[in-house]
């Protein structure tokens, strides 16, 4: 069984609220709308401050902000990995069939086994750690 997971930093995890404890979920495959940062995110909210901003201006006048998700995908460990080739995706839920433009990209995160849960940030300064 190959079970596809977040590494978890566990100082995060006692800066921030624990929505629901870890579990191991099957999702299926997800239709997201995603844009790409690569170099050193950790501890720079304004990389993060960025991100979202160009995601919600893009989906803000396509109506698409209303129950969707956001998902934070790095692709790569920070502790094997140059701080400057460190690849980050913000992505968002979007239907099928939404056409994307400029920095925004599309494509499906494959479904299968996956470590979920859900944390509650309580400030910007809570990004570095995460």
């Amino acid at each position: 069984m190959r079970v596809n997971f977040i590494k978890i930093n566990f100082i995060f995890l006692k800066m921030v609220k624990i929505i629901n404890e870890i579990e191991i979920k099957n999702l299926e495959d997800k239709n997201v709308a995603f844009v790409t940062f690569i170099g050193n995110y950790i501890g720079n909210t304004e990389v993060f401050h960025n991100l979202f901003n160009k995601l919600f201006s893009w989906a803000e006048p396509k109506r698409l902000l209303k129950d969707t998700e956001f998902i934070a995908s790095y692709q790569d460990d920070p502790k094997t990995t140059p701080p400057e080739e460190l690849k980050l995706e913000l992505c968002m839920i979007v239907p099928e069939n939404t056409e994307v433009d400029g920095e925004i990209q599309k494509r499906v995160l494959p479904g299968g086994e996956y470590a979920v849960a859900r944390f509650e940030l309580e400030g910007p300064q809570e990004y570095g750690p995460a």
